[in-house]
């Protein structure tokens, strides 16, 4: 459902689908999407009104808290090879200031690294976030020089 009304027509399911947000502010009478909801009804008495649900998928692999640093740090961890830091950081500077900059270089780091990022034990990564601050601190103290 790609439209900013929030709900959509399925003729051939004979339903109308709406959003949460749609469906909250229908709620409300005599508000704008009160008066469409009760028109969509008028309109269509034998449709049925569903809330439009949102798959998630099951084994979806969330990489929360891997930052630019830690994207760094692993990749100087794994290779232990400061070019191949050197590498990421032109990535870097290349999408500075991108909309999407955070996704493009986590998409290249996973793209190259997933496996052996995934295969860190606690202790290894206990090391990478050790690293990160060490890069965080510095890109700090280039900022504010």
């Amino acid at each position: 459902m790609n439209n900013t009304k929030g709900y959509e027509i399925k003729l051939a399911a004979k339903e109308i689908v709406i959003t949460k947000k749609f469906e909250k502010a229908a709620g409300v009478y005599g508000s704008a999407e009160y008066n469409v909801m009760i028109a969509l009804m008028k309109d269509f008495p034998e449709f049925t009104v569903r809330t439009k649900t949102i798959e998630k998928k099951e084994n979806k692999v969330a990489y929360s808290g891997l930052s630019v640093h830690k994207m760094k740090a692993a990749i100087f961890f794994i290779t232990k090879d400061k070019e191949s830091v050197a590498l990421f950081e032109k990535y870097e500077k290349v999408y500075e200031g991108q909309k999407g900059k955070y996704a493009t270089l986590k998409k290249l780091f996973l793209d190259k690294y997933k496996e052996a990022y995934n295969k860190l034990t606690v202790a290894d990564m206990a090391e990478v976030d050790k690293i990160a601050r060490e890069y965080e601190e510095a890109a700090k103290e280039a900022k504010a020089a």
